[in-house]
């Protein structure tokens, strides 16, 4: 991967990242050789702003224009704390950790949820019947189905 593509949520402004941006910024803030790929593209979502709007509210693209990170249906590791990536969540409905890395790190004791729990009348999606999950966006915690091609989603108050 030779790039990756930021698309700002309130401005719609989009940007290329290139590979040697993304290594040099792991290397200059924290010594760390870091090559940019598919499984650690997650890593720099949450330093990333927009520049025109200074929004944090974005979706990542690879290379190939296909969504890896959508920034409206957000999820966030539970051990690392760095978002999970839409491939990863398509592969894991339920998944709360974002690479198999972290997965070995837990050793299957991971730790508590801090997400809301689900009210009992939507446990299930009105559109497809699917369970639902807690996901984290741009404005708070919401619920969402757990089927990635439908794109229901609903707060807690409704």
């Amino acid at each position: 991967m030779e790039f990756f593509i930021v698309e700002c949520l309130i401005c719609g402004q989009k940007k290329n990242v290139t590979k040697e941006k993304f290594e040099n910024f792991f290397y200059q803030s924290h010594q760390i050789e870091l090559t940019l790929n598919l499984l650690n593209i997650n890593k720099i979502y949450t330093r990333i702003k927009c520049k025109d709007c200074q929004s944090d509210s974005m979706n990542m693209y690879d290379s190939n224009d296909q969504l890896v990170i959508d920034g409206n249906k957000l999820r966030f590791c539970k051990i690392c704390k760095y978002p999970i990536s839409l491939n990863r969540m398509n592969f894991f409905p339920n998944t709360n950790i974002c690479s198999a890395k972290c997965a070995k790190e837990s050793d299957g004791s991971l730790p508590p949820l801090d997400s809301p729990s689900i009210p009992r009348h939507k446990s299930k999606c009105l559109r497809c019947a699917n369970e639902t999950l807690v996901a984290y966006g741009r404005d708070g915690w919401y619920i969402c189905c757990s089927n990635s091609s439908c794109d229901y989603q609903t707060d807690f108050k409704r």
